[in-house]
């Protein structure tokens, strides 16, 4: 079964022990619609996948993109 992009959300906020407001901070995204991102209840922009993208230092953006069902090679 594939991960969720909410779910890579939280396994990469858990891996830094940020909390929501944490995240929220780092990304300039709301806590409660990261909480609601998380829980799969939110259909995120692509916008918002690149600034948690970018809080993270990620190094897989068209993974994320992906995940959150934007195309492979959106990225920035």
């Amino acid at each position: 079964m594939q991960i969720t992009f909410g779910q890579k959300i939280t396994e990469l906020r858990l891996e830094k022990n940020w909390t929501l407001r944490k995240l929220a901070e780092k990304s300039g995204v709301s806590y409660s619609l990261i909480g609601s991102i998380e829980s799969g209840s939110y259909k995120v922009s692509r916008e918002t996948v690149i600034s948690l993208g970018n809080a993270f230092h990620y190094g897989q953006m068209d993974e994320l993109l992906k995940l959150a069902g934007y195309a492979a090679g959106d990225s920035i």
